[in-house]
């Protein structure tokens, strides 16, 4: 279950890295100039839609968005993209050279 507080928390720590106001943050999105404030204050709940908005914008996965101790996430993101692409011969082949990498 998330904290009823972590989607605000992220929304304005994902701002303050990007040093943007929640004005210009909610225009990047395409909301209205008050639609970010309203949701970090609590006046509001941010809609499915606004949140695929946001990971847009930040490039990222729900998956991220939900868990910023995520590392490398672009590229495990575009490696898991070519990895759709291979064979179960191929797919084997990187298993191996991985396992061989852990030891």
């Amino acid at each position: 279950m998330v904290d009823k507080d972590f989607i605000k928390n992220r929304i304005t720590q994902l701002r303050l890295a990007q040093n943007i106001s929640e004005y210009q943050l909610s225009y990047n999105i395409g909301k209205s100039h008050g639609y970010i404030q309203s949701i970090t204050s609590g006046e509001s709940k941010m809609s499915l839609d606004a949140l695929y908005d946001l990971c847009e914008y930040y490039d990222m996965s729900l998956d991220e968005f939900f868990n910023p101790d995520v590392e490398n996430s672009n590229v495990l993101r575009d490696v898991k993209a070519e990895l759709n692409n291979l064979s179960e011969e191929q797919l084997q082949v990187i298993l191996d050279v991985i396992a061989q990498m852990k030891k």
